[in-house]
């Protein structure tokens, strides 16, 4: 239980920094490419414990095409990503544990400078997610779970992005993924 509020803390503290940003960062009404495009990848960390098993470091991908708006700075898009909440075997498991997440989702990112070289964003994702074990426990894998990605990141030079995702679905499965990529698109109209 007192992992889980830690974990609850974290996220509501993101969520309140990205709102303080907000208010700090200026806008402009800079016109920027309506479409953009990003693939990543990185690493991801368990939120929560499995089990009683040790928590590793895993690896997560993904891909978004995005949509953004002409007179405010927001972006808004479809989110494809995979992470693992991957787990150390102990005494009492005699093999390494990966809790496997599937994600669609619907994407909406705030720009506090959208169209500048540097570009750092806060938004938030919600969609489904197929959840898949490598071992121990049956899931079912047919079953789809709602899934919530509060997120921050920057975008450096139109074409640099990384982020940190808090990927929140069923115990066990959700992570942190912290992710660099390259974008596409999405920078200031000449």
């Amino acid at each position: 239980m007192g992992d889980l509020w830690k974990n609850k803390r974290l996220i509501i503290l993101v969520l309140a920094l990205s709102v303080i940003a907000n208010n700090c960062f200026s806008q402009s009404e800079t016109k920027v490419q309506p479409f953009e495009a990003s693939a990543m990848l990185g690493g991801t960390f368990p939120l929560s414990g499995s089990m009683d098993l040790s928590p590793t470091i895993h690896i997560g991908w993904g891909a978004e095409a995005r949509y953004n708006l002409q007179k405010k700075p927001l972006s808004f898009g479809l989110l494809f990503e995979q992470t693992i909440a991957g787990y150390k075997k102990n005494e009492q498991y005699t093999q390494d544990q990966t809790n496997r997440t599937s994600i669609i989702a619907l994407s909406g990112d705030w720009n506090f400078h959208q169209g500048k070289k540097i570009n750092p964003f806060a938004g938030l994702a919600a969609g489904i997610a197929s959840l898949d074990l490598s071992d121990y426990e049956i899931i079912d894998e047919t079953k789809l779970y709602p899934v919530f990605i509060p997120r921050i990141g920057v975008e450096i030079g139109y074409h640099l992005r990384t982020q940190l995702d808090f990927v929140i679905v069923r115990k066990g499965f959700s992570n942190v993924f912290l992710s660099v990529g390259g974008t596409i698109g999405g920078r200031a109209k000449k």
